[in-house]
Parts: structure tokens; C-alpha cells; sequence
């Protein structure tokens, strides 16, 4: 079941989130999505690469999730840069328990794309990128 979040995190949350989010830009430990433990053939086709960023969750980014979710257990933060050219297919996130996007982009153009698609019966549905959504 998919649940929406506006306004998620507090502005010291997004503060760190956006520092990192330069830190990331800069660091020569970016992974791609070319074939990887995290993205198969199947869900990387013939996009262009996305670069990943593994970013360390300080506590208050972790004590804000605890208020919606039980993250006792390994916790990953990744940054993902999607160049244009980029995207992911259907697909399920079936191999975990939880999935979660978080959009950290102050404006968007539709025709950049980024629209979060997903079905529920036999409706699809879709999230516009939204500032901490």
C-alpha cells in the first residue's frame, strides 16, 4: 500500500538531506545503476546510468521515521541522481519490507519527467515530485 507524506521532515531534516545532496555531487563514491547488487538487467533496460550517493542516516532523520514507521533493522538512505535520458520500469519493491521516495527538488517542470507511478487495483495513480513529499 502506497501512503503520501507532505511536509515529512522538519527543516534541520532537510537541511542535512540538502548538504549531503552537494556532499554527494562531489564525492568520488558515487555507484551507478549499471548492473549492481541494487538494479538488475530487468529494471535498468535502456536507461541512461543514474548515479547513487549511500548516505550515513544521522538520528533525527531515523526519530522522524520512527514516528510513521518501525525502522528497528538495517536503515539505507540513497541519493539518486537522475540524469535526463534516465528511468526505471514497473516494477515491485517486493525484496524489502518497506520502500520509501522522497523528493528533494524546489521546483519541477512536467517535462522533466520524475512522475511516481504506481497501481492500486486497477486504477494507475501518480505523485507529482513535490518539495519534501
Amino acid at each position: 500500500m502506497i501512503k503520501i507524506y507532505k511536509d515529512f521532515f522538519d527543516s534541520d531534516c532537510l537541511d542535512y538531506i540538502e548538504k549531503e545532496i552537494e556532499k554527494g555531487k562531489l564525492t568520488a563514491n558515487l555507484k551507478t545503476s549499471y548492473p549492481s547488487s541494487y538494479w538488475s538487467p530487468e529494471i535498468i533496460h535502456d536507461s541512461a546510468p543514474v548515479m547513487i550517493f549511500d548516505m550515513s542516516p544521522p538520528d533525527m532523520l531515523l526519530n522522524r521515521l520512527n514516528e510513521v514507521i518501525d525502522t528497528t533493522g538495517q536503515v539505507n538512505f540513497m541519493i539518486y541522481y537522475w540524469p535526463g535520458g534516465s528511468y526505471i520500469p514497473w516494477h515491485t519493491d517486493d525484496h524489502t519490507p518497506m520502500t520509501a521516495t522522497l523528493y528533494c527538488n524546489r521546483i519541477w517542470d512536467r517535462n522533466w519527467g520524475g512522475v511516481f507511478l504506481y497501481e492500486e487495483e486497477d486504477k494507475i495513480l501518480a505523485e507529482v515530485p513535490e518539495w519534501n513529499q
